[in-house]
């Protein structure tokens, strides 16, 4: 598997995630049609490590 899919419940999320995601250079992207994003799955322990990090800042965003 080279992508991962995710639906959101929120368009307006989804769009904040997909900026966010993209800002910190993860391959993603944004269905106009619905709210889904689609994003590439790291190949290294070092984008793993990139993924997961912005994983983090996002819930730690969303929970201020």
């Amino acid at each position: 598997a080279l992508f991962a899919t995710l639906t959101a419940t929120d368009p307006l999320r989804a769009k904040a995630l997909y900026n966010f995601l993209a800002g910190r250079g993860i391959l993603i992207r944004r269905f106009d049609q619905s709210p889904l994003l689609r994003f590439g799955l790291p190949g290294s322990d070092h984008d793993w490590d990139r993924l997961t990090a912005a994983r983090d800042q996002w819930l730690q965003l969303r929970a201020e």
